[in-house]
């Protein structure tokens, strides 16, 4: 009698032990998804909006600009860091220019000046706002009591994306003012037309 009991009881735990082993099995099938689902959710709303901060130097290797000459003393070109973002992000409107060698450019002293420094205008779109003023680097030295730029120099516009632009693609464009010298003469000032494109997009949208 004993022994059918003991049999009857070991019996019973087995089909427990198996019972919560399948409960066990199926809850964690079922709640894979769900896990994912939610690590998937949380990696899209912690999508950085804020490029990360570089220097001067390695945003001027983003740069690929012909090599300037006497006949052409200065090459720029106009970029957006990061060329996409989403809306709510920011980024930095970067003009570079390369200066040729033997020349140089003068740069605002803020104080009466025969020269006309280096300097930048741009429009941007309604939904693009500029933070602060342009960045601009120290000048490397003088000619005489006027600061000047030498060789290459790396202009700065830290810029907020408005939270409610739509996916799209914009245009800034502007103009960029200074005036050329070497140690012999200088030219007159002149304006060349700068532009960069940036690409609005949501996080986890398709490129």
């Amino acid at each position: 009698m004993r022994a059918r009991l003991l049999y009857a009881a070991v019996c019973s735990m087995l089909v427990a032990g198996i019972f919560l082993l399948s409960a066990e099995i199926v809850g964690c099938t079922e709640s894979i998804p769900a896990r994912a689902r939610d690590s998937y959710s949380q990696r899209k709303k912690t999508l950085p909006s804020i490029a990360p901060i570089l220097t001067d130097a390695q945003l001027a290797e983003q740069f690929v600009l012909p090599e300037p000459s006497p006949s052409n003393p200065v090459v720029v070109a106009m970029k957006v860091y990061p060329a996409t973002v989403a809306p709510g992000g920011n980024v930095e409107l970067l003009v570079y220019l390369r200066i040729a060698r033997a020349h140089y450019m003068h740069c605002s002293s803020g104080r009466n000046s025969n020269y006309s420094p280096v300097e930048v205008n741009v429009e941007l779109p309604k939904d693009l706002k500029a933070q602060g003023n342009w960045r601009y680097p120290q000048p490397e030295s003088t000619v005489g009591d006027e600061p000047v730029y030498r060789n290459a120099l790396l202009l700065r516009l830290p810029v907020a994306v408005a939270s409610k632009t739509p996916e799209s693609k914009l245009n800034v464009s502007g103009k960029l003012s200074f005036q050329v010298c070497t140690d012999e003469l200088c030219w007159p000032s002149q304006s060349v037309e700068i532009s960069a494109p940036i690409i609005i997009q949501l996080a986890g949208g398709s490129p």
